[in-house]
């Protein structure tokens, strides 16, 4: 793993967009508005021989026509001309490159490939494609196309999706939390997991690094840079895919296979980092140090809040407030609300009272005039989004009421 030449990608004196031009909803415009009322304080060059000024910005035809000599170039260009301009970047001196183009495809021959055997003949640092880009905001650094740049803060991020990272900039800005840099990797053809955390693990203005993991190429850099960045400082992980629909999602997003989930998990736990399982608990423990038992405590009092809600859901409240006070196996006798004890979860730890209640939960009788059946009649479509996946379940409204859904409920592991 290495950091070589990041230190110039987070705090670059001299910047060069390619790609840049007048049409307001370009990404390379919303890129050279980002940087420039963003305030930062170095050089600005556009690159663009189609076009003489761009937003009061003098172009230049190529990138090696800039006077002096960039320390990173964004390239917001076609597929096809992104190998030949990271070349050039490279010859020119600059340290790294941000590809925020997409479509550049996979394996060899492609265009990824060329950029990325372009960038090591002159050691320039590519992150990317197909990504957001970079935002250091002590640095007055917004070297991406997200709406906001967040305040200064302590908090790291490290995302494969860019929509994540525009949605935790926004986050950020609503709620004041600030970030010592949002890094959006893409497909990450070089600059990957491993490498920024060595370079976060060790940056003084850090104190907390967030993960969103779809998929890891170098599972062993990624789990040795995991244990030396988790013995200094909190590292929490989102990982996307935990469900066969969403892994599929995410394998076409960043042209990686997701992975079992069990393995990522048990990998997670090896190195050291807190898992959270969706986005609502990642900005639950950003604000915070991760690694504490109150942070760890208001978790698992989300996680339960939850449960509680979809009880609400479910049953009368008169029934949710035994199932959260007396457990659910006496709220499912008292309420008859027929759920059945589910047989996979013999191997599942009790991590929730819930869970643990509805293993030892007995079928009830179900009477045609009971709470489900009476507010559900017909088809019953159960559609909600718990713990950040999506959970459908269709359940048939027979004789003698509604089908058990406490089986689907436990086997989703949506805890």
């Amino acid at each position: 793993m290495s950091t070589y030449r990041l230190q110039k990608l987070f705090c670059p004196r001299s910047i060069a967009i390619v790609g840049a031009s007048p049409r307001e909803r370009s990404v390379g415009c919303s890129i050279a508005r980002n940087l420039r009322t963003g305030g930062f304080g170095g050089s600005l060059h556009i690159v663009n021989p189609n076009y003489e000024n761009i937003d009061g910005l003098t172009t230049v035809n190529s990138v090696e026509a800039i006077a002096e000599v960039p320390d990173i170039v964004v390239i917001a260009a076609p597929p096809a001309a992104v190998p030949k301009i990271v070349a050039a970047a490279g010859a020119k001196g600059a340290a790294a490159a941000i590809i925020i183009t997409a479509g550049l495809s996979h394996g060899t021959d492609s265009f990824a490939d060329a950029a990325k055997q372009a960038a090591r003949t002159h050691g320039l640092r590519l992150v990317g494609p197909n990504c957001l880009g970079v935002v250091v905001p002590s640095a007055r650094f917004n070297a991406s196309f997200a709406a906001h740049m967040p305040p200064a803060g302590d908090l790291a991020l490290i995302s494969q999706s860019g929509a994540i990272v525009a949605g935790m900039a926004e986050w950020g800005t609503q709620h004041s939390i600030g970030f010592s840099a949002l890094v959006s990797i893409g497909d990450q053809v070089d600059v990957d997991f491993g490498d920024l955390l060595d370079f976060f693990a060790l940056d003084r203005a850090t104190r907390a690094i967030l993960l969103y993991v779809e998929s890891i190429k170098d599972a062993r850099k990624f789990m040795s840079a995991a244990r030396a960045a988790a013995r200094t400082r909190p590292v929490v992980a989102i990982k996307s895919g935990r469900h066969a629909q969403s892994a599929k999602a995410a394998a076409t997003h960043t042209g990686a296979l997701a992975g079992s989930d069990a393995v990522y998990d048990a990998a997670f736990r090896r190195a050291g980092l807190l898992r959270v399982r969706d986005l609502e608990e990642l900005f639950d423990a950003a604000p915070n140090d991760a690694h504490t038992p109150q942070s760890r405590q208001r978790l698992k009092a989300a996680r339960q809040s939850r449960q509680t809600a979809f009880l609400s859901w479910l049953l009368p409240t008169s029934i949710v407030s035994r199932a959260t006070s007396a457990g659910f196996a006496t709220a499912v006798a008292s309420g008859g609300a027929g759920f059945s004890a589910s047989t996979s979860a013999a191997g599942l730890s009790s991590r929730s009272p819930l869970k643990a209640a509805c293993r030892t939960a007995k079928p009830a009788p179900v009477q045609p005039a009971n709470a489900i059946s009476a507010t559900r009649p017909g088809l019953v479509q159960f559609t909600f989004a718990l713990r950040g996946a999506s959970l459908q379940g269709h359940r048939t409204y027979v004789q003698n009421g509604v089908e058990p859904i406490c089986d689907e409920y436990l086997a989703s592991g949506n805890f």
